[in-house]
């Protein structure tokens, strides 16, 4: 007899499992071991394969430059001579760059660099099914864009609004269907699915669709309190919106902004957007039949018009140029002669800061900014005393190289395209400081330009109830000011573009000398 456990024999298959558990833990961990390796391998074979594929010429997408840009020349490229080098973004011309013995750009073209001056939040746009990134690229053989191609539009008399009757040649259950803003926002989507709702559902197929373009454009500028602004002003009646406050057409989706730069958006979409606004203003007709007059009018409050013009070198009308012969001034002229241009602006020490608590972060204390300043201001200054203030006010690759977007101070750059081709009796720039102290009267101003009713007092206290909008985040207000140091240069280095934009516009105010909030430690 034998005490304790008795030894039995087990079944043949029983004894297979371990046997099995431990030739697939092996297994696992080589076959681990092989996908790392792999992905190593694939990884660098993809770098090696993108750096021969590119001519690299910033150190990275930090936007650092590789060399100076003084020895960049100015003018047009004769592109019937002139071989060109891809950068990945667009075409650079050999004339215009001096390649080393290791295929880097030694001294960067003034134009080609498709990076936003900034970590820029797309607040607008929120991107869904977006294709990867080929960006568009100028095309030399053409001689003018869409936008400076089509013949100028035939607006209605009876209507105070730009707008014009077209006829609807698409079934109506397609229409909107192909639009590139239903690709880059649910809120385009929806307001394209109601639309079609609209149409479809008429008692009868109608032929003809009224179309409109906006009226006034609050053109610029961002972070001096264009959103409270904005919203103030279309408290009047007479004022209908497109579904949203900024669609960037002008200044960045005509290139597809918002579809990674892959495509351009045409202005048939850019048209599309102000179809509801058309309804509303077609419903608002005072009169009998054929004396109905039409007084409502829509907007567009995209604050990038004004001065977002980094990818002017895709137009074909720039294409091989170091500056811009066109920028968004020209091309909305084109299409909008008699457009009401409005520019919030406010001192731009201030603007300034307030633009870099928004879009950073973190990493964003005075101390960051006083750094940020210092390096953007003389990055800037190299560029203009060896190129020329405009060329480097328009190049995206200066701009990309700072941490703080400098440029955007520069109000004089930007208005005088605008007024050179605009009259004065078109174009209303408001200071943030006199907006802050008598919104109502600024309003009222605004209203006066556009040639509005005067609203009665109940509506005026519409106006004054409304909440502030797009305040500073109560975080960023705890970091408290700008050093006084940085403040100080800042104000001397805008000083001169304050005295010429107080020269542009007739109007001492804006040298910004007597109201300055006490500056923050």
């Amino acid at each position: 007899m034998t005490f304790g456990h008795a030894k039995t024999s087990k079944p043949q298959w029983v004894r297979i499992f371990p046997i099995m558990f431990q030739v697939s833990r092996h297994l696992h961990l080589s076959f681990c071991i092989v996908s790392v390796i792999a992905v190593v391998l694939v990884s660098v074979f993809l770098l090696t394969i993108n750096k021969q594929a590119s001519v690299p010429y910033t150190n990275g997408f930090s936007g650092q430059m590789s060399a100076s840009l003084g020895s960049a020349l100015r003018g047009s490229v004769d592109f019937s001579s002139t071989s060109m080098v891809s950068n990945g973004h667009g075409y650079l011309s050999k004339s215009l760059v001096e390649v080393n013995d290791v295929g880097a750009v030694k001294n960067a073209s003034l134009y080609g660099l498709e990076i936003p001056a900034l970590p820029v939040a797309n607040l607008s746009c929120a991107a869904r099914r977006l294709p990867p990134a080929v960006p568009v690229r100028c095309d030399p053989s053409l001689l003018i864009s869409e936008t400076l191609r089509m013949p100028p539009f035939k607006f209605l008399p009876e209507f105070k609004n730009p707008c014009w009757r077209e006829m609807i040649r698409t079934p109506l259950e397609d229409l909107y269907k192909t639009n590139k803003f239903a690709l880059t926002s649910w809120t385009y989507e929806k307001a394209f699915a109601k639309m079609r709702d609209h149409w479809t559902k008429s008692r009868t197929r109608p032929k003809y669709r009224l179309r409109c373009l906006p009226y006034f454009l609050l053109a610029g500028q961002p972070k001096c309190g264009s959103t409270d602004f904005y919203e103030r002003i279309i408290t009047h009646p007479d004022i209908v919106t497109p579904p949203s406050k900024e669609s960037h057409w002008w200044g960045k989706n005509r290139y597809g902004w918002c579809l990674n730069s892959t495509e351009s958006i045409p202005l048939s979409d850019y048209i599309d957007l102000y179809d509801s606004a058309a309804v509303h203003i077609e419903s608002g007709g005072e009169g009998v039949r054929k004396k109905k007059y039409y007084r409502k009018i829509t907007s567009d409050a995209s604050v990038s018009t004004l001065w977002s013009n980094d990818e002017w070198w895709k137009s074909s009308e720039n294409c091989g140029l170091l500056e811009p012969r066109f920028t968004n001034a020209q091309y909305v002229h084109a299409i909008l002669p008699q457009a009401k241009i409005i520019v919030i602006v406010r001192n731009p020490t201030e603007r300034l800061y307030s633009d870099f608590l928004y879009f950073h972060r973190s990493s964003k204390s005075p101390e960051d900014f006083a750094k940020a300043v210092t390096e953007a201001i003389e990055t800037l200054n190299s560029c203009i005393s060896s190129t020329g203030l405009r060329a480097c006010v328009y190049n995206s690759s200066v701009a990309s190289s700072s941490k703080v977007r400098l440029r955007i101070g520069l109000y004089h750059v930007y208005l005088q395209e605008w007024l050179s081709l605009f009259p004065g009796s078109q174009v209303h720039v408001v200071r943030l400081e006199d907006y802050a102290s008598l919104p109502l009267t600024t309003i009222k101003h605004v209203h006066r330009f556009l040639g509005l009713r005067v609203l009665s007092e109940q509506e005026d206290m519409g106006v004054i109830e409304k909440p502030r909008l797009n305040t500073r985040r109560q975080s960023d207000r705890q970091l408290g000011g700008m050093l006084p140091k940085t403040q100080q240069l800042l104000d001397a280095f805008y000083r001169p573009y304050n005295v010429a934009l107080a020269k542009l516009l007739n109007d001492d105010r804006f040298l910004w000398e007597d109201d300055r909030p006490a500056p923050q430690s």
